[in-house]
């Protein structure tokens, strides 16, 4: 008995696989190429932002330790 449930549970399994697949291509034919470059445009316009940003902070913080170090007594 336990052998036909264990072939169903398996042919159960690789139904659900094919199905999980097919599907997957349905969600992946349905991205268009534009709605991926616009993702990626978002994406990459983002990362430039945040490394200004950085850039920036560094350079304020390295303005603000140059200044300590001729400012302070020794």
């Amino acid at each position: 008995m336990s052998t036909i449930n264990y072939q169903s549970t398996e042919h159960n399994n690789i139904i659900n696989l094919a199905f999980a697949e097919q599907e997957t291509e349905k969600l992946m034919s349905n991205l268009s190429s534009r709605k991926l470059w616009d993702i990626l445009d978002s994406t990459t316009a983002a990362n430039r932002r945040i490394a200004e940003a950085v850039k920036k902070e560094l350079t304020r913080r390295n303005a603000f330790t140059h200044q300590q170090k001729f400012t302070e007594p020794h």
